[in-house]
């Protein structure tokens, strides 16, 4: 996907594995459009550091992988628990105050592949602009 002697910037996030990564799908990577600073990536890194809030998506499957609500999820925080409910396409988002936070997942779920360096109750720490992505599947039944 990335070319040879093209310049790059990536934004990564540091897994409980204690790798980086560029987020799923790699869309944590931009060029820079053949210049040595894009004006678009410049307006982007501006417009993140006018941002006070962070914010949590999450997206869940069924063992089809097709996207579906389910329930008992809890983001948990020092300040309380914020139980998470998607919509009726099994999407979740939530604007959130910068800090630490965990997920708590039920026995019936567990992370989608995509999400290999998600850890069930394991805190990450969101700063300003910062968007956690998470997706979740329904466990089978041989699990």
């Amino acid at each position: 996907m990335l070319k040879q002697g093209e310049e790059y910037v990536i934004f990564a996030v540091k897994g409980s594995d204690g790798r980086y990564h560029a987020g799923g799908g790699c869309e944590g990577i931009q060029t820079t459009d053949g210049e040595r600073y894009s004006k678009a990536l410049d307006a982007e890194i501006a417009a993140l550091k006018q941002m006070r809030q962070a914010s949590i998506e999450i997206e869940f499957r069924d063992q089809h992988d097709k996207l579906t609500p389910f329930s008992g999820v809890l983001i948990k925080s020092k300040t309380g628990n914020l139980p998470v409910v998607p919509d009726k396409n099994g999407m979740f988002r939530a604007l959130v105050s910068p800090g630490t936070y965990s997920v708590s997942l039920p026995k019936s779920l567990e992370p989608h592949s995509q999400d290999y360096y998600f850890v069930d109750s394991e805190p990450f720490k969101l700063v300003p602009g910062q968007c956690q992505q998470l997706a979740f599947v329904e466990k089978t039944a041989d699990k």
